[in-house]
């Protein structure tokens, strides 16, 4: 399971604002600039967590990352769109007359699967699966 420290920057009602230093993978990550939790020009990211009681501002933390779900994470994205790719290919082959027909059906899966990953993001989002652990205070 990974594992990452992190101090307490604010506590609001029903929320916990850790901020996380960018570690060495941060450093090296190719998406570093387009990075969700990383603000322009910051050196943090900032994660927001549901409250638990005893945590106060300043503390330090230990985060814990269940290994499921960054598996299931990894398979949504990458393999979700490459079942769309061929079901569209397959379907377009199979129920269209036309020349290319897979090739169009294989771009309209792609495009599907862009829509469906979205709305599958503002759903997970909301699910505690995917959040780390506080573990350690």
């Amino acid at each position: 399971m990974g594992e990452e420290v992190g101090k307490i920057s604010r506590v609001e009602k029903g929320q916990v604002t850790i901020q996380l230093a960018g570690g060495e993978q941060c450093n090296v990550c190719a998406a570093k600039s387009m990075c969700a939790f990383n603000e322009p020009g910051s050196q943090y990211r900032y994660l927001n967590l549901p409250y638990q009681p005893r945590l106060k501002e300043g503390s330090q933390v230990r985060l814990e990352y269940r290994e499921s779900s960054r598996i299931l994470a990894a398979f949504i994205v990458f393999v979700v769109p490459i079942l769309f790719i061929l079901a569209g290919y397959v379907l377009a082959d199979r129920y269209f007359n036309f020349v290319n027909r897979g090739l169009v059906g294989a771009v309209a899966g792609l495009i599907l699967s862009g829509g469906v990953l979205f709305l599958l993001n503002r759903w997970l989002s909301r699910s505690r699966f995917f959040l780390p652990r506080i573990i350690k205070k």
